[in-house]
């Protein structure tokens, strides 16, 4: 595996010292293991005992590429696990993913599909208009720091915040209209409306449902006003509530399920409801790195910090 970084620290060298790290055995890199056949250049390799004297070996290929293992890597890699008297446990991690061919193999065969790269910024949240959010941190703890062996650090002090986001939806279930029963007799003395307070709108968006002046100019809609009136539970931290709101000034609505041009109405509620969704977002560090080991078997993770000093550069070629 060739070597393109200004530091001089290879990739091998960084996942030598994180599995040192996870193991806390002595590992080993750029080892010579003589096999049945041929002798194999191993980039990692470490051994352990039990009891009754049972040898325990792992050996790890380790690929700084730009682009996914395939499954002609992972045939290459079994034949030399064949070859390697003991059954050692194989082992590849790299930082550019796997193809589908290649992880499927690999879980077949025992192989064990690591990645090894800076953690990627979690997207954006996504919140709708009137949303808000409660956030609180935590403290991470790190399965360790990765440093060049001249650098001092309080590692001690050193962790992660991750951000947990309680991002609050307001929607609206159910409206009632208070309609100005003296326009009503005043201007259709002859007809009879009957519940005009439960009006049908039908599929029509609340932003769509627009609130007229006397004068026929459009003032607002029901989406806008409702945000507003949402607001009460975000002060008082209720998830439900009635609300509404009197107008003062003449205000009209348009039905399309009645027969008359448009209803002035005096006042308008809603029931609130706040629905929660939780999100979980990492935060940077300030003089630090962070990489993220994911053992793809598995799923599970170890998080690391790193100096900039020890961080790889990329090997594009194969």
């Amino acid at each position: 595996m060739g070597q393109n970084d200004k530091t001089g620290k290879s990739y091998e060298n960084l996942v030598q010292v994180i599995f040192q790290s996870i193991t806390r055995q002595s590992v080993e890199r750029n080892v010579i293991l003589r096999g049945k056949t041929i002798s194999h250049q191993i980039d990692i390799y470490w051994k352990f005992e039990v009891g009754g004297g049972v040898q325990y070996k792992t050996i790890v290929q380790a690929k700084d590429w730009n682009k996914p293992v395939d499954q002609s890597h992972l045939l290459a890699f079994r034949a030399i696990l064949d070859d390697l008297p003991g059954q050692p446990r194989g082992i590849i991690v790299t930082r550019s993913g796997y193809q589908a061919g290649a992880e499927e193999f690999a879980l077949a065969h025992g192989i064990l599909l690591y990645e090894l790269k800076e953690f990627d910024p979690f997207p954006s949240l996504e919140a709708t208009v009137g949303s808000w959010a409660k956030m609180s941190h935590v403290r991470v703890p790190l399965h360790g720091v990765v440093k060049d062996e001249s650098e001092e650090l309080d590692v001690v002090r050193t962790y992660a915040l991750d951000f947990v986001f309680d991002v609050c939806t307001p929607h609206f279930i159910g409206m009632n209209f208070d309609v100005s029963q003296s326009w009503l007799e005043q201007e259709y003395p002859e007809k009879d409306f009957i519940d005009v307070k439960r009006l049908n709108f039908g599929p029509t968006p609340l932003n769509e449902i627009a609130l007229y002046s006397q004068d026929g100019a459009a003032v607002g809609n029901l989406h806008d006003l409702f945000l507003r009136l949402s607001g009460v539970l975000k002060e008082e931290s209720v998830d439900q509530k009635w609300v509404s709101h009197a107008f003062t000034d003449p205000t009209f609505i348009r039905v399309p399920s009645l027969d008359i041009p448009q209803l002035k109405i005096d006042a308008v509620s809603v029931n609130v409801e706040i629905q929660h969704s939780h999100h979980t977002r990492r935060g940077k560090m300030s003089n630090f790195a962070q990489l993220v080991l994911h053992q793809l078997n598995s799923d599970q993770r170890w998080w690391f910090a790193a100096t900039p000093s020890i961080l790889p550069g990329s090997d594009e070629s194969k």
